[in-house]
Order: C-alpha cells, then sequence, then structure tokens
C-alpha cells in the first residue's frame, strides 16, 4: 500500500603536534546540500512528489532516511561514486559507496545493497527506481577523494588511513576499506595505559624488545623524515624469543595473533 503524507502536518582525528587538536570526523562532517527537486525528507524517511493521473500531485514515501553525504573519486579522477549514509532500526549509522556504474544499473541491485544495511522499504508502485532516481540526482558540492592503502593517503602526509575506517589527518578522503581479517587484527584494543604498564615497561632494559617495539613505531615516521625503509634480521635457536619479540611490535598496531 502507498503511503501518502502531507508536509503540512533530517571517519577524522586531527593530529596534535600540528596546531590541530584530537578530533573524529565521519561522513556526517561534510555537509550535503539540498536534496533533488521532486523529493522531500521527513522524520520517518524520504518520500517522493509524483503526479497522478488525474495530473494532481501526491506524495509517496519511498524508504526510511538516508542522504548523499559527498561525491567521491580517485586521485587521477576516477571512480566515481556516492557516498551514502542510512540509519538502521537499531539507530545505528551505516556508510554504503555506490559507484556510478553500479548506480546507473539495475535499481534491484542497487537497493539490496542498502537493504543489508538496514534502509526499510515502503510498498508501492516503483519505490527502487524511486530511490536510485533520488540518489542519481543528489549531486553534493562536497568532494572526498577515494583512497585504498592503508598510511599516508599522499606525499604531504596530510591524512593517516587505519585499518577500521578512521582517518588522521586534515585531508578529505574516504578510506574503502581493509579485509575483515585484516580489519579485524588491527583495531584499537585495550588501554594505551595498560599497554605501557603491561608491554611497554617491561621492555626496560631488553634491547631486542625495545627495537621490535621502536621499529612499529617507525613506520609512519619514514614518510614523514624522507627516509627509505628497512628491516632487521631477528635469528637464533627455537624458543629464545622470536616469536615473542614478534608479538610485542604487533601490539603496537592491533590484537597480537
Amino acid at each position: 500500500m502507498t503511503e501518502h503524507f502531507n508536509p503540512e502536518t533530517s571517519n577524522i582525528i586531527r593530529l596534535p603536534g600540528s596546531g590541530l587538536m584530537p578530533q573524529k570526523q565521519t561522513s556526517a562532517s561534510v555537509v550535503p546540500d539540498e536534496i533533488p527537486f521532486g523529493f522531500f525528507a521527513a522524520p520517518d524517511g524520504i518520500w517522493q512528489i509524483r503526479t497522478t493521473k488525474d495530473d494532481e500531485e501526491e506524495s509517496v514515501k519511498l524508504c526510511s532516511p538516508l542522504r548523499v553525504v559527498a561525491l567521491c573519486r580517485r586521485a587521477d579522477g576516477s571512480g566515481w561514486s556516492h557516498l551514502i549514509e542510512l540509519e538502521d532500526d537499531d539507530h545505528r549509522t551505516h556508510t554504503v559507496l555506490l559507484d556510478a556504474a553500479t548506480l546507473s544499473g539495475s535499481a534491484s541491485k542497487v537497493v539490496e545493497r542498502l537493504v543489508r544495511h538496514g534502509l526499510v522499504l515502503s510498498r508501492g508502485s516503483k519505490v527502487k527506481e524511486g530511490i536510485v532516481e533520488f540518489l542519481s540526482a543528489w549531486r553534493p558540492q562536497g568532494r572526498l577523494e577515494l583512497v585504498d592503502v592503508l598510511g599516508w593517503t599522499d606525499d604531504a602526509c596530510s591524512a593517516f588511513a587505519l585499518a577500521d575506517g578512521r582517518v588522521l589527518g586534515d585531508a578529505s578522503v574516504y578510506y574503502t576499506g581493509a579485509s575483515p581479517e585484516l580489519a579485524a587484527a588491527i583495531r584499537p584494543h585495550g588501554s594505551s595505559s595498560a599497554w605501557k604498564r603491561e608491554v611497554a615497561e617491561p621492555c626496560l632494559g631488553n634491547p631486542l624488545a625495545i627495537l621490535a617495539v621502536s621499529q612499529a613505531f617507525s613506520g609512519p615516521l619514514q614518510q614523514l623524515l624522507r627516509m627509505q625503509g628497512g628491516g632487521f634480521h631477528l635469528f637464533g635457536d627455537s624458543s629464545c624469543g622470536k616469536s615473542t619479540l614478534q608479538q610485542v611490535a604487533a601490539s603496537v598496531w592491533g590484537d597480537v595473533m
């Protein structure tokens, strides 16, 4: 049944030390332009204004709330995509990246991607087509650069991408995400004070342990200092601590596997 509505009765942490205060930015920090003509947003979702066969206007609900946050593309101008935000029934916000090729294809496939993240469809005629028309017509001025590698996103070291999707720094970038396995391994766990107490402090007086931890921290600094990467070969008999040193180093970036 078509629902009708009477309109008369809606991931950046700044680096310290560069004049920037720590702050988490989600895609919502990019302010979108107004929604396209012929549509409007209500607290319960997105509505489309249609003309009936009697040449009268009616408002038809399409789906639960969603919006286009920004247009995204790679540094070379390829890979144009829409960055979309929606809210599921548990009031959790999801971001979905839809490339232009997908958006210009089957309406059912586009909506299926959104439904998987919690979008709720309304029942009615051409609801899926209306959603695709709504998304395609929304062309916000905000632009984000797509990056698909971890670490510094440019030579100027303006932003640093983490495996959990967060971005440290100031650049307008969107990290397309690591594999689920990598994202699960490289994630915050515990507290910095516990890490200092249980990992860093026991390293004191052990040159190899200090070397392992220092090398784990050195990666992001190499590009800042314009230095080439390198490594150390730890060798010795079995059970002499080589794996332990690797685990100590790995604890800097995520869970110890």
